[in-house]
């Protein structure tokens, strides 16, 4: 996608006025391939990928000898040749001295709505035990960044020569068995077996409520007690800002932690203690979400509600008006948008790239439709040649629509 300079100079020798009327309606399931940035749906830290790229065994805790790392992602409505990059990062841990190392980074080219994988294999003297983060990129925006750790060994199985047979001993009872927890996930749900939906260690800011699963195994007959602590991870000490305990028998279970205004963005962890000892600590983020937008068209007129009249791409010179209009969600009370109108190239003029006219304005919160129009030059015609609509919401470009006057 093209940069381009916001040149503040001359808009030719005649006046363009241009106006914007926000108001609400219904969303729109189209996505016009190029004016709409791919939106992503999930980041799963996990063991291992299916044939179509989707996650197996999630996880955001892997062993030091773990063979290899992979992260599946969940990309929609991308437009043909949509770069996704990723950022592998070793935040902090045993290694003394070393911090925000960039260990990889690795890019892959997507289109439409599918899983894409990403993954890292063990370095030859195993991975470092700490605190690492993936971050994400989509057209080199960043998109989520997720958080994961990595701790202790599992047990590789060696072989062992076959036992000569003995005469059976006198058996006896079984020694008493310490409680264990694995498969800690953060999740946005579960289900009725306590098993997550839709893993992640990523949520949007205004969640209102994150899940933790995990496997129970060898929990005594009365079951064994299980404390979760949330913990805010600030620039000093972690904040612990909720706690709960629950006893629980062999298998899954859960715990839920609800915030009733949604989760604040920031860096969080919950660590859980098995009958008061520390087995687990969970990191996770809340991503500040911005304005999004899921349709963008050029028309010739819109209706009472916004929406496109009459979509096109081409408009005759002796045009009235010309629309773009644009469904923009998620928005914040004051968001701020700014959109351009650039004359790239033609015959009627000797510029290229050529900001023809600009304006800003401040939209409410409420979700629905925009529109933007550029008025007719006081000559009476638009020069004839390739033109750009370009939006930016908060700063963040987020439509970039090209059409032709002819």
């Amino acid at each position: 996608m093209r940069h381009r300079t916001r040149l503040l100079t001359s808009l030719l020798t005649f006046i363009i006025i241009l106006a914007v009327l926000p108001l609400s309606g219904c969303r729109s399931l189209l996505n016009l391939a190029g004016g709409v940035r791919p939106s992503v749906d999930a980041v799963v830290m996990c063991h291992d990928v299916d044939s179509s790229f989707a996650p197996l065994n999630p996880a955001t805790t892997f062993a030091t000898n773990t063979p290899e790392i992979f992260c599946s992602v969940k990309v929609s409505n991308a437009p043909a040749q949509s770069r996704a990059r990723v950022e592998w990062i070793y935040r902090e841990g045993e290694l003394e001295g070393v911090k925000d190392y960039l260990i990889d980074t690795s890019t892959v080219t997507t289109e439409g709505t599918r899983y894409i994988a990403f993954s890292l294999s063990i370095p030859d003297d195993g991975w470092p035990e700490g605190l690492y983060e993936l971050v994400l990129y989509m057209d080199d925006k960043k998109m989520e960044s997720v958080l994961f750790t990595v701790s202790g060994s599992s047990p590789t199985p060696t072989p062992t020569p076959t036992p000569t047979p003995q005469p059976p001993e006198p058996t006896t009872p079984p020694g008493p068995t310490t409680p264990t927890i694995s498969e800690v996930t953060m999740a946005r749900d579960v289900t009725m077996n306590d098993t997550p939906v839709n893993p992640t260690s990523s949520f949007d800011a205004g969640t209102l409520t994150v899940y933790t699963t995990m496997l129970v195994s060898d929990a005594p007959e009365h079951g064994v007690r299980i404390r979760a602590e949330w913990y805010e991870m600030g620039p000093s000490d972690p904040v612990l800002r909720e706690w709960h305990e629950i006893d629980v028998r062999d298998g899954y279970a859960h715990f839920y932690y609800t915030k009733s205004n949604g989760w604040p963005a920031g860096e969080y962890a919950i660590r859980l203690y098995v009958d008061g000892d520390l087995q687990a600590t969970v990191p996770y983020s809340v991503i500040a979400s911005g304005p999004q937008v899921s349709e963008a068209t050029m028309a010739r007129d819109v209706d009472s509600q916004n929406r496109p009249v009459n979509p096109t791409t081409v408009f005759p010179a002796n045009s009235t008006y010309i629309y773009c209009s644009v469904y923009v969600d998620n928005r914040s009370p004051n968001t701020h948008a700014q959109f351009d109108w650039y004359y790239l190239r033609g015959p009627d003029l000797p510029y290229t790239d050529h900001l023809f006219a600009s304006g800003e304005t401040t939209l409410g919160d409420a979700p629905g439709y925009e529109w933007y129009r550029l008025n007719q030059p006081t000559s009476g015609f638009f020069p004839r040649g390739q033109y750009a609509f370009i939006l930016f919401l908060d700063d963040q470009e987020e439509v970039y629509l090209e059409f032709a006057v002819q």
